[in-house]
């Protein structure tokens, strides 16, 4: 895929409470994701989702992953390790159903 492309699909037909698998790639490249799964959300209101939202996966301070200026310019030393780790915790653990990524 090219970089900065984004694609959508619409899926219908969905049942509620279902497990669905995908995978996302190019057909002219042949070059496809691992296979990824959701799940559904359930009709019954009494029945918990939990979501986990958020805009900025670098979430340390300066202190944690600091910047240098050198002689070419600004040398930033950003991860998102740590929050993509406590994300695939909450997900592991079954705490969260959903994550809503809103950008950076």
């Amino acid at each position: 895929l090219l970089a900065g492309h984004h694609s959508h699909a619409k899926i219908l037909g969905l049942r509620p409470g279902a497990r669905y698998f995908y995978r996302v790639g190019c057909v002219h490249a042949q070059t496809w994701s691992s296979v990824y799964s959701f799940v559904t959300a359930f009709v019954s209101a009494s029945h918990q989702f939990s979501v986990a939202v958020f805009g900025d996966m670098g979430y340390k301070g300066s202190a944690e992953r600091p910047m240098r200026i050198t002689r070419d310019g600004l040398v930033k030393n950003w991860s998102a390790d740590g929050s993509r780790a406590t994300l695939e915790q909450l997900k592991d653990t079954g705490e969260i159903d959903f994550i809503w990524h809103l950008g950076d």
